[in-house]
């Protein structure tokens, strides 16, 4: 029976350094056990992946004395091939524990199309035993079988067949409340053991309930699936999805019943603001019903005369302004050009010349003011 464990890792030098270290048995499909780290990164840096996830690894485990190390190496390869053909696979078979296992490597990164290799989360996991179980049954291996939710001894069915309660039954009944009334782990164990005096132990994925009333905690695969860690805290997860998708709904819901209720004011305010002064709405005065749009007081063609006289004299404003700034842009334009002391002599004699005309002017107009009596005594003598 062969189990499979994935992951991934951002330095493939790394996993291929720890795995090729205490191998038994090593072998590549498209790449070279010598060269393996060389030719991985070559095919990231060719196709510029090199960054991020450089390689999905694969732990297959198979029983004790089931296989040999070079059986399973030949396992490990054929479940590689099938997982991702075309990518260049290392596999390393390890006899370090009492279980024969194998260490698989994958470049992330396709050798001829540059693809990114994906494999992520629980329908990867079920997809790669799929194939790990079907290649054991081709070689006639044996592969796990599928656990039920709940699992009852023999006693047990005994005790239900007599309609006597059982206390893993109690365990499972607290178990399944519990799993509706708290949101994660830690809120769980705590649930169980306040309102229900069972005592959980957890050591890495193994999880124990102890009845008050038992000596012995019994582990959580005795009483089914469904009572195991990976399948509470999925039930957490799919708890979690649900609420959010729920309170995603009711959020727009509300929004909707918000901006139809501003919609509707917005209406009855414009409704009232719009109405002509000293004449009766049409909810208080219904013999507007009915009437022409010139009637109640509206003439649509002169509405579209005044809108398109109003559409002009804005044109024309924007063009008066626009040529207006051309005119000044020109102006300081031709200023800046007319600089230095060129021009400054020019401006002093344009000064200059100005003040004496304003003299000539103001010395006529004395001499105007002298003569002028002069000349009406002479006409009146």
């Amino acid at each position: 029976m062969a189990t499979v464990k994935l992951g991934t890792t951002k330095t493939a030098n790394k996993a291929l350094s720890y795995a090729e270290k205490k191998a038994e048995v090593a072998s590549g499909l498209d790449c070279l056990p010598k060269v393996a780290q060389a030719q991985m990164k070559a095919t990231r840096e060719l196709h510029g992946k090199n960054q991020g996830i450089q390689a999905h690894t694969v732990i297959q485990s198979f029983e004790p004395g089931e296989v040999s190390p070079r059986e399973a190496n030949a396992v490990g390869r054929e479940l590689a091939e099938t997982m991702a053909p075309g990518h260049e696979c290392m596999i390393y078979t390890h006899t370090d524990r009492e279980h024969t296992h194998n260490h698989v490597v994958i470049n992330a990164v396709h050798a001829e199309t540059g693809a990114k290799y994906q494999a992520h989360g629980q329908a990867a996991i079920q997809r790669t035993q799929q194939m790990n179980d079907e290649i054991c049954r081709n070689r006639g291996l044996s592969v796990p079988e599928k656990q039920a939710e709940v699992r009852h001894t023999l006693a047990e069915q005994e005790l239900l067949t007599k309609g006597e309660p059982s206390w893993k039954d109690e365990i499972r009944q607290a178990v399944d409340r519990a799993k509706q009334q708290t949101e994660n782990m830690t809120d769980f164990r705590d649930h169980l053991s306040k309102e229900y005096e069972i005592e959980t132990r957890l050591r890495g994925s193994t999880l124990s309930y102890k009845h008050p009333d038992r000596q012995q905690a019994v582990r959580a695969n005795k009483l089914g699936a469904a009572y195991q860690k990976e399948e509470v805290e999925r039930g957490f997860e799919r708890q979690a999805g649900a609420e959010q998708k729920h309170g995603g709904t009711l959020e727009r819901d509300q929004r909707t019943q918000r901006t139809d209720a501003e919609l509707h004011s917005g209406a009855d305010e414009r409704g009232r603001s719009n109405e002509p002064v000293g004449r009766s709405s049409l909810g208080e005065d219904s013999n507007h019903i009915g009437q022409s749009p010139s009637a109640n007081g509206i003439d649509a063609a002169e509405a579209r005369k005044d809108v398109e006289r109003k559409r002009r004299a804005l044109a024309e404003r924007a063009e008066y302004r626009r040529g207006y700034d051309r005119k000044e842009q020109s102006s300081n334009a031709g200023q800046t050009r007319r600089t230095g002391p060129e021009h400054s002599k020019q401006a002093e004699r344009a000064e200059q010349r100005d003040q004496d005309k304003h003299e000539r002017h103001a010395e006529r107009t004395q001499q105007n003011r002298v003569q002028r009596p002069k000349r009406q005594q002479g006409l009146s003598r």
